[in-house]
């Protein structure tokens, strides 16, 4: 069973705040009220997970609806309140930068023969679109070595985690691992069990703010990126660059060709304030950076970019932007 939760206007959590105390009688009832199944005796862990939770709705962050429900019980009002934003449990669990459905109707949009992919990662779009352009993968971190712990594996200077949770898959990969030693070895295996085009994908190693640093993964010259692109997508890359984004899409504006286009997935703002991929501070963990859509509009303007709001199934999640440069 999914659970609801709400984001509430300014007005109504005025109104909640002063009734989510934290004291030990209120967050016991409230656990209690909350609790699926009987309840013998209360985990202290819980407890307090519960007391750190009703701090941030104290403070804004989106409250599940049952809890909403359960205050108002056990303060005995009858609160008439204002959302600003309700989402499932089962649309929060999506993770939309991961999600292979997201990433195709993204695609859709996207035009021409030569594609530059930023922060592409092991992502899905050098997948969808390999079968019909020649991808330019870009990533930062394709040299980064992956580590082999006890009892995880992952990308040294990075929060990314291979098959976690996957134990069948960590065993493949720890039997191969003289064939996975960089991360860009662990992409090109995703990408050929997910049936891409290989010879359609080159990898590049750089930084997307500065492309005139990007080279291939043999260690050749700088290459020339400038104008030599018919599009260039980033899905959801703008959100893991920092506040560098800005800088990152000035040189995607620059690698495209007159009549290109660029492709951008953000997220949404309010989605700061859910508890997307298990946890409330998920961007924190992450170090994702929550672009403000209106300021991604003004910069694509400023770079002299014709940018246009595109609608898709994801919208209560994210942002879907595509720029024309004339």
């Amino acid at each position: 069973m999914y659970e609801l939760y709400v984001l509430l206007s300014e007005e109504s959590l005025a109104r909640v705040a002063p009734l989510l105390g934290d004291d030990r009688s209120f967050l016991e009832e409230l656990y209690l009220a909350l609790a699926t199944e009987p309840v013998a005796e209360i985990p202290e862990e819980e407890l307090e997970l519960l007391k750190e939770n009703v701090a941030l709705w104290r403070r804004g962050y989106a409250v599940p609806l049952r809890a909403l429900e359960e205050v108002e019980r056990l303060s005995g009002e009858e609160l008439e309140l204002e959302f600003v934003a309700m989402l499932s449990s089962n649309e929060l669990e999506a993770e939309p930068d991961a999600s292979f459905a997201f990433a195709r109707e993204f695609c859709g949009y996207v035009k021409g023969e030569r594609v530059l992919d930023v922060a592409s990662g092991f992502g899905w779009v050098p997948v969808l679109l390999s079968g019909r352009a020649q991808v330019y993968a870009l990533d930062s971190a394709y040299a980064n070595p992956i580590v082999y712990g006890e009892d995880r594996i992952y990308i040294e200077g990075t929060t990314i985690e291979l098959f976690p949770g996957f134990p069948e898959g960590q065993a493949f990969i720890r039997a191969n691992r003289e064939k996975f030693t960089r991360y860009a070895d662990f992409a090109m295996l995703f990408w050929e069990r997910h049936g891409a085009r290989l010879e359609n994908i080159t990898l590049l190693q750089g930084d997307a703010s500065s492309l005139s640093t990007a080279r291939t993964l043999e260690g050749d010259s700088p290459l020339k990126l400038a104008g030599a692109f018919d599009s260039v997508t980033i899905f959801f890359g703008l959100n893991h660059v920092g506040r560098a984004w800005r800088r990152v899409l000035r040189e995607a504006c620059g690698a495209l060709r007159e009549g290109g286009t660029i492709h951008v997935a953000i997220y949404r703002e309010y989605l700061a304030r859910f508890p997307l991929k298990g946890a409330y501070d998920w961007a924190e963990q992450l170090g994702i950076e929550i672009v403000p859509l209106e300021e991604l509009l003004k910069e694509a303007e400023a770079l002299g970019l014709k940018p246009k709001l595109r609608r898709h199934s994801g919208e209560s999640l994210y942002h879907m932007v595509v720029m024309e440069k004339p």
